[in-house]
């Protein structure tokens, strides 16, 4: 007797499927249709946090430990690029979750317009990712899935390397090895999903994931410290992992553009909590936030203009080719 709960199942998926098709659909609609001034308020309430807690911040500011320094902002921007290499290492890894393989050139390219694309007030990094995947002829969902599971696993490998720094070596050891509990259960969840994957290479892809994950926060958390370092400040390694868990939680409400002035207002909120001053974690996240900014700009630059350039280049081909079939 033939089992009939496949086709329910699949008729569930492609439903599924649909509704997904369709949010994506109306989020994409949304940010093309939006004038100069359709996310204004939102825009404003970001701009408001952002500058009245880098104010706040500054008027606050205690005595420098130090003077301020230059270089270490120059580093920061260096490694804004770096960071660019690490978001397309992690859409390169969602490609593999539906055994899929992305060459390098495109993986980064997707990131650029990820990052760029977060600047709005929607969930923009999401969007694109998710649209790349379907074009590699997955669905909307299981790109979506894909998307979500690389999520997962930037969370619990945040929650894990600050909890597990926290329990050994901050001043919240309690708090620290409940973080870190918390990050190996969701790590533990995206291991089960990762042995669902298509294709060999399990075990395999998992531990990349992790890694370029830890890479991702260990990257956040250095950028942070070097910005505490340049405004006359310092920080431990344990402190600054912990701080870093704001840009976490600040992308994964995702209501303003890139996080801003959310992150800044949760990094003035744990800080103290690791024995930072709160108006040193704000001023250094935005400082990191500016000087990121600057160097990310020159890099979307040097990639649109390579775009430009290979769009040119095809269509020369393309029109080359014409005339001679023509001919």
């Amino acid at each position: 007797m033939n089992d009939p709960s496949p086709a329910p199942r699949a008729a569930g998926a492609d439903r599924w499927n649909g509704v997904v098709e369709r949010l994506l659909g109306w989020a994409r609609r949304l940010s093309a249709r939006r004038s100069r001034t359709a996310g204004l308020p939102a825009l404003l309430a970001a701009l408001a946090l952002f500058a009245g807690s880098t104010a706040l911040a500054i008027r606050a500011l205690p005595d420098l430990e130090d003077g301020i320094r230059w270089w270490p902002l120059v580093l920061v921007g260096l490694l804004a690029w770096v960071g660019a290499v690490v978001n397309g290492a992690e859409f390169a890894a969602s490609a593999r979750l539906l055994g899929r393989r992305v060459g390098f050139p495109d993986a980064l390219r997707v990131a650029i317009v990820a990052t760029a694309a977060n600047t709005l007030p929607i969930p923009g990094a999401i969007i694109v990712r998710t649209r790349a995947l379907a074009r590699l002829g997955e669905t909307h969902l299981d790109a979506l899935r894909a998307t979500a599971v690389v999520g997962l696993a930037m969370v619990g490998a945040s929650f894990s390397l600050a909890g597990g720094l926290q329990a050994g070596f901050g001043p919240r050891r309690l708090a620290g090895t409940a973080m870190l509990a918390f990050g190996v259960v969701v790590l533990a969840a995206v291991h089960r999903v990762v042995g669902t994957r298509r294709g060999g290479g399990r075990a395999r892809l998992f531990w990349w994931l992790v890694l370029v994950e830890l890479a991702s926060v260990a990257l956040k958390a250095l950028t942070l410290g070097l910005a505490v370092h340049a405004i006359g400040f310092s920080a431990s390694p344990s402190q600054l992992a912990a701080m870093s868990i704001s840009y976490v939680i600040a992308l994964a409400i995702g209501v303003f553009p890139a996080g801003l002035g959310i992150t800044e207002l949760l990094v003035g909120l744990i800080s103290p909590g690791v024995g930072i001053d709160a108006a040193v974690g704000v001023l250094a996240t935005s400082v990191r936030r500016v000087t990121e900014l600057v160097a990310f700009s020159g890099l979307a630059i040097v990639f649109a203009l390579r775009e430009g350039a290979r769009t040119r280049a095809g269509a020369a081909a393309r029109a080359s080719g014409d005339g001679h079939g023509a001919g």
